[in-house]
């Protein structure tokens, strides 16, 4: 009698309780919703594809249109969404959406063009270093031959000061003292180069560096002694002294 007492005592008790097991009872989840829809063109009403479309309160809920423009968010816990659609050409477009629960929110996003500014692009050509290209200057520098002087090299100075920077190359008085004449020296004593103006042969020039440019501005200088000639520069003067070619700014 005891033991049953006790037992229908327990029993009184877990219905005497506050909220008795009604208050062990879990919240039931709410069902997700959806949002679906199309991003279109407001001009020509066509989808435009590669358009990012997301919910700005959901981490990872980014997706892309297709070729069709459309999209799908699938998967949103019911409430106010904060939709955002971008697009390079379009530019950026939010909205609030509503999401019910269990069910899907369907619509259009019609975007217009968004003319995208650019920084201004200057391209400059350097018509000078093509005069060089075109002539080989660049090409026999590269290979190492013989010296090469052009830009802010030859800029502003008066052809025999370039020349004094190579080795081996003398100024000598000529009929007069304001007569200086470029000479190559060598181990049997000095020669003469010969001397190219703008590619062509100065076979009366004898060293009289000024008689051939004259007040001509200089675009680059070459010099080439003995066995260093190029190939297409080399004369009949045997054994070679060398050559100086000069290219002035109107080749």
């Amino acid at each position: 009698m005891r033991n049953r007492a006790v037992l229908l005592m327990g029993i009184g008790l877990l219905h005497c309780a506050p909220g008795g097991a009604q208050a062990l009872q879990a919240v039931p989840e709410r069902t997700p919703g959806h949002v679906v829809g199309r991003v279109v063109d407001a001009d020509g009403g066509h989808g435009v594809a590669a358009a990012t479309v997301r919910s700005m309160d959901v981490e990872g809920s980014r997706v892309v249109t297709d070729a069709d423009g459309r999209f799908g968010l699938l998967d949103l816990l019911p409430g106010v969404h904060k939709v955002e659609v971008t697009h390079l050409a379009y530019g950026r477009w939010t909205h609030l959406v509503n999401v019910p629960e269990d069910a899907t929110v369907e619509f259009d996003v019609r975007l217009s063009l968004h003319p995208i500014v650019l920084d201004s692009l200057v391209v400059t050509v350097d018509v000078r270093i093509g005069r060089l290209q075109q002539n080989g200057v660049l090409e026999r520098e590269r290979r190492g031959w013989g010296y090469q002087f052009y830009g802010d090299e030859v800029d502003g100075w008066e052809v025999r000061q370039v020349l004094q920077r190579v080795p081996a190359v003398q100024m000598v008085q000529g009929r007069s003292a304001f007569d200086l004449r470029v000479a190559f020296r060598r181990p049997r004593g000095l020669c003469r180069p010969e001397i190219f103006l703008d590619g062509i042969r100065q076979p009366f020039a004898d060293g009289d560096l000024q008689s051939v440019v004259g007040g001509m501005d200089l675009e680059a200088v070459e010099v080439y002694r003995g066995n260093e000639v190029p190939m297409e520069f080399l004369t009949r003067q045997y054994p070679p002294c060398g050559v100086i070619l000069l290219w002035t700014r109107r080749f």
